[in-house]
C-alpha cells in the first residue's frame, strides 16, 4: 500500500513521499512473512493487502487518517476497503 502519491518525480515533496512509500511497502512484507511463517506452523491466519490508490495523503478523498492519534490508520472508509477484501476472501454467512 502507497501512503502518498509519488508520481511526480518534479514535486517539491517527491523525496519524502517516495521514502514514506518505500517504508510502507517494506512493513508491508516484514507482516506478509510473518503472516506466511505462522501460516507454515498451522496458524489460521492471512495477510489481506488493500490498495488504497487514489485515496492516499494527499489526494481528495484519503482513506488514512491524516492527523492525530490515528493517523496512518486507516478512516471508517478505509476499513470499509478492509471489511470488502474480507467478504470477497471469506464470502457471506448464509
Amino acid at each position: 500500500m502507497l501512503l502518498y502519491d509519488s508520481s511526480d518525480p518534479s514535486a517539491k515533496d517527491f523525496q519524502t513521499s517516495a521514502a514514506i512509500n518505500a517504508a510502507a511497502i517494506g512493513l508491508n512484507e516484514v507482516i506478509r512473512q510473518a503472516v506466511e511463517e505462522q501460516r507454515a506452523k498451522g496458524v489460521a491466519m492471512t495477510y489481506l493487502p488493500v490498495d488504497f490508490t487514489g485515496h492516499a495523503f494527499g489526494d481528495p478523498h484519503p482513506w488514512l487518517n491524516t492527523s492525530g492519534a490515528d493517523i496512518f490508520h486507516p478512516t471508517a472508509a478505509g476499513y470499509a476497503q478492509y471489511a470488502k477484501r474480507l467478504t470477497q476472501l471469506l464470502g457471506t454467512a448464509k
